[in-house]
């Protein structure tokens, strides 16, 4: 089952997913830490949600690190394979190790276009797991939709 997480007038996006994430004894996933330089957003970061381990995902390509080594370009960010690359090793873990729920944030347009996490989404929903996916309102229910197990 896939359910979207939103923010809402008590939580951003971010702190409506760790709110979540801790009432599920056992869940796995991880989630995208704005990152900021002098009150200015400068990109993301994946932070393991059992862990708190946290690498760069995306970056404003003006603000990139040292060997930054690219996956892709989505709007204002460039995305690191290291990034992506961690997410997969945090889901796939997850699923050798039986985990029943998984969390996966930030879940949008990329995905609904097959790209970013959406392979690793799909994985998950095969494998039967419960599925929780952080997300804009606009995409809720396109991502519902794209990624429901099909009846």
């Amino acid at each position: 089952m896939v359910h979207c997480i939103q923010k809402n007038k008590e939580h951003s996006r971010e702190e409506a997913v760790i709110a979540a994430f801790k009432e599920k004894s056992g869940a796995a996933g991880f989630y995208s830490r704005k990152v900021t330089n002098n009150g200015e957003r400068i990109g993301y970061d994946l932070v393991d949600l059992a862990t708190g381990e946290a690498l760069a995902l995306a970056r404003e390509p003006q603000r990139l690190p040292e060997n930054w080594e690219e996956a892709l370009v989505h709007g204002h960010f460039s995305f690191s394979k290291a990034g992506f690359a961690a997410a997969e090793r945090i889901v796939t873990e997850a699923l050798e190790a039986g985990v029943s729920t998984i969390f996966i944030d930030e879940a949008g347009k990329l995905e609904l276009q097959e790209e970013g996490y959406a392979p690793l989404i799909r994985t998950a929903v095969e494998a039967g797991v419960e599925l929780y996916l952080g997300c804009r309102r606009i995409n809720a229910k396109p991502l519902e939709k794209l990624f429901s197990p099909k009846k």
